[in-house]
Order: structure tokens, then sequence, then C-alpha cells
């Protein structure tokens, strides 16, 4: 991989213009059949962040549903930005994709992550809000902790979704 290449170039640029038109023609490069997985670490390292254009954001997640990440880009990278994303109510493209995104995660790394963030999907609202040092909101616990339940039946119908 030459790190000349105009697409690492592109991916890694501060314009999102420039990330996006990255991210579009790694799109292209996934629908002709092409793994697209080499590029996941510049895809978390710059398109995946929360101060990160929105639109960067949207075709990162369609761009991430096509590469093979491991337990560890999950747990570390990706898991806590998408929950954010999946449970905002005033960006509903984002979390529509987000939600979208989460369908593709194995349900061990989903189990993981709530396990090392000291949350299982059994816990209730309640005993969250009574712990001080958890940032998680019980609004967003209640939609992981549903989410945990449809990832353990290894199917989420989005289509519904509106």
């Amino acid at each position: 991989m030459d790190v000349h290449d105009p697409l690492l170039v592109d991916l890694s640029h501060v314009d999102f213009i420039k990330q996006s038109g990255a991210l579009g023609r790694l799109l292209q490069v996934s629908s002709s059949g092409r793994d697209i997985s080499v590029h996941l670490p510049r895809i978390l390292a710059h398109c995946i962040k929360l101060e990160a254009h929105r639109t960067v954001r949207l075709l990162a997640y369609h761009a991430l549903r096509h590469c093979r990440a491991t337990p560890a880009d999950w747990n570390k990278a990706l898991l806590p930005i998408i929950l954010k994303d999946a449970v905002r109510v005033d960006e509903s493209e984002l979390a529509i994709a987000a939600w979208h995104l989460l369908s593709c995660i194995p349900p061990t790394s989903l189990d993981s992550y709530f396990a090392n963030a000291g949350l299982s999907a059994t816990s209730s609202s309640s005993s969250l809000s009574s712990s001080s040092s958890s940032s998680v909101t019980s609004s967003s616990f209640s939609s992981s902790s549903s989410l945990m339940t449809m990832a353990n039946m290894r199917s989420l119908d989005l289509t519904s979704v509106a």
C-alpha cells in the first residue's frame, strides 16, 4: 500500500469533502466485490470520531459494514461512538446508520463491551441510575439493553424503522 495513494491521503485529510470522496470510492470498490478491510485503520483513525463531519460518519458507517473488524476494533474504537449515535434524536439519519451498523456486530462483541463497562443486558435501568460513576443515561441504556436482546436473536429487522 503506497502512502502517497490519493485514496489514503484523502481518507486522512481534514477536509470533509475529500474524506467523503475517498469513502465514496471505497464503497465503489466494495460494491465490485473487493475487500476494503485494509483501510479499516484509517477509517477508524480519521473518519469515525465524534468531531468528524456528519456526512463523513454516515459514509464511514456504510463502509465499515463491508470491513472485517476484530472484536478489539469494535470494543475500543467503534462501539462507544456508534452507541452514542444510535440514541441521537437530533440526527435521525445518523442514528439509523448507526443501528444498521450495529446489526453487523457479532453479539459476542456487544456482550464483551457491556461486560467491560460493568453492564449486562439483563440489568435494570434503576440499578444503572443508582451508579454515580456511569456516564450512560438510563434512556440510552434501555436502548442498548433492547439492542442486546435483539442482537442475541442474531437478526435486526431495520426495514420497519422510519
